[in-house]
């Protein structure tokens, strides 16, 4: 029989707690790097992680970087499982590392079949192109570019665009310029700044930003003649084009930031006339122009972290007199607004770690009283006057919990915090405070586990830990050891007020012969109540955050201490 506790509170809101806590515990995966030091499992490279892709998932198996300690920094591959965790190959052989970085997935639509590119040293070529089928033989060079020297060519920016994959790189004779690889071969699109430095050798365009849009990419380059401005490319050499000149003549205007929000591309880009403010270009006309000058006249508002949220772009800018803080647009003058204040005055509130996840978007702020915290904006109506609110102190009072790396994975949006007590370690939230809580405290005590680099892996959460044992390694949070749920239903009602609380909560209602026990968010057992038809709970002594009381009876409820 499932029992439920009907949780009424001062006024009389219905809530309704099933049996089921649903919370996974997490395990690691395998210790790939035996002792203390970690494998550092990772896809980073020089230029940064590529978007959503710790892991490169092909045929459910992902794919990512190590070191085990003997082969130095390589390709590896995992099932989600102990014996499905192994290297693909050792690129640059014994102890040295390829430290193979960027992966990307390009999928052949006519034969179906999905490669695996990055960038890899073998110790030979320099860093180069190369691909792999997830098999030893299978790993191979794509193609020396730079083939004058052990240099190679650093590709850069490795993006899947259809068929293909596009990259920057140098050969050796045009600078750092788009290049491509497919089916055809690896080959320079375009020669952008064909400005002659000696003999046959001509300048760096040093495309940066590359963002997919479509069948096309966004990014910024220099011709060597208007500067740094906006490009647009469908990986031919006539496709690819200037979309603007924002700032004329050859400064440029610095373009960055590609987003797509509805049918437009919004970027930041700098004008003398108006500072650095908020751009955007359709992707069907291509027509240009300034959304909006925030900080009125010459002074930047500087917009960062654009993000789509349901059609809108989220965005922090600085008006001048509020402060960098939190703004939408959907591409007008009239819709382009300060979301809240959230730091009131002239206050930042550093707003960080963007993550839309069902047109809600989380991410990290600080209003001057709570520190660096969890809040959200919910935009799934578009039309209602945006609003701004803190989701819970996970770190009491003025410390930050600094939460970061969001993901999505069920119903659950799991995330990292420390909450003053147990380090930073993983969370959860749906959303509520009352929802909010730590899933484990993996290194246990006030160290830190650190977890990083989420990912899905056939419906199971992946991510990257230190146990304190060893070292950063690949764990799981697997959905199997959720607690289960007996058939039928039974209701207890029980008045519990109030919640959240600042000390203590009364429950009433409650079986002389049932026993209440108080636990902490990781399962501490706190406090056991019983022979009493109206219980005390009293979190006076206990730091803010989520508790859980369990009833003999077979339920259990929620308390939020703030």
């Amino acid at each position: 029989m499932m029992k439920t506790f009907t949780q009424l509170t001062g006024c009389f809101i219905l809530i309704i707690f099933t049996q089921a806590l649903l919370i996974a515990q997490p395990a690691m995966i395998k210790d790939i790097n035996g002792g203390t030091q970690g494998s550092a499992p990772t896809n980073l490279g020089a230029y940064g992680t590529v978007p959503n892709n710790f892991l490169v998932v092909i045929n459910s198996i992902g794919y990512f970087i190590a070191d085990d300690g003997g082969f130095g920094s390589e390709l590896w591959r995992t099932d989600g499982t102990t014996a499905g965790t192994y290297i693909v190959s050792d690129i640059n052989p014994g102890i040295n590392s390829s430290n193979p970085n960027q992966l990307v997935s390009v999928t052949n639509s006519t034969t179906s079949i999905t490669t695996l590119y990055f960038a890899a040293d073998d110790g030979v070529h320099g860093t180069e192109l190369w691909q792999s089928d997830g098999t030893d033989a299978g790993t191979m060079l794509v193609k020396d570019i730079n083939d004058s020297s052990n240099i190679g060519s650093n590709p850069s920016y490795i993006r899947s665009i259809g068929n293909y994959v596009v990259f920057v790189a140098n050969d050796g004779l045009y600078g750092n310029e788009l290049w491509r690889s497919d089916a055809t071969g690896t080959f320079l699109i375009k020669d952008i700044n064909a400005t002659v430095i000696s003999g046959d050798t001509t300048a760096s365009s040093d495309p940066f930003d590359l963002v997919k849009v479509g069948t096309s990419f966004y990014f910024s380059a220099n011709d060597g003649a208007i500067g740094k401005e906006v490009w647009k490319s469908d990986g031919t050499a006539i496709g690819t084009v200037n979309v603007f000149d924002v700032n004329p003549g050859a400064p440029g205007s610095s373009p960055q930031g590609f987003t797509l929000s509805g049918s437009s591309v919004y970027f930041t880009a700098y004008s003398p006339s108006i500072g650095a403010e908020l751009w955007k270009t359709s992707v069907s006309s291509g027509s240009t122009a300034y959304v909006k000058d925030i900080n009125i006249g010459t002074g930047s508002s500087a917009p960062v972290q654009l993000t789509n949220v349901n059609g809108y772009v989220y965005f922090v800018a600085n008006d001048g007199t509020h402060g960098v803080e939190l703004w939408r647009s959907n591409g007008s003058d009239v819709s382009t607004v300060l979301v809240a204040d959230i730091n009131p005055g002239t206050g930042n509130s550093s707003c960080l770690n963007f993550k839309n996840i069902n047109n809600v978007l989380y991410f990290r702020a600080n209003d001057g009283t709570h520190g660096a915290e969890l809040w959200k904006s919910d935009n799934t109506s578009p039309a209602a006057t945006p609003t701004a609110s803190l989701v819970l102190d996970i770190n009491s009072g003025a410390a930050d919990s600094a939460p970061s790396t969001f993901l999505t994975s069920g119903t659950e949006i799991y995330f990292s915090a420390d909450d003053g007590i147990h380090g930073t370690e993983l969370w959860q939230t749906n959303g509520t405070a009352l929802g909010t809580t730590i899933v484990a405290d993996i290194n246990t005590g006030s160290a830190s586990s650190s977890p990083t680099y989420f990912y899905n892996l056939n419906s199971t959460m992946v991510f990257v830990a230190d146990d304190g044992t060893h070292g950063m390694e690949l764990w799981t949070l697997d959905g199997t050891t959720l607690t289960g749920t007996e058939s039928g239903t039974e209701t207890i009602t029980k008045q519990v007020s109030p919640n959240p609380t600042q000390g203590a909560v009364r429950i009433s209602n409650v079986k002389l012969t049932e026993t209440l026990n108080l636990y902490n968010s990781i399962g501490d057992l706190l406090n056991t109540y019983t022979g009493a038809e109206t219980v005390t709970v009293d979190l006076s002594t206990y730091n803010n955050g989520v508790y859980i009381v369990r009833s003999s009876e077979g339920g259990f409820l929620k308390i939020v201490k703030q």
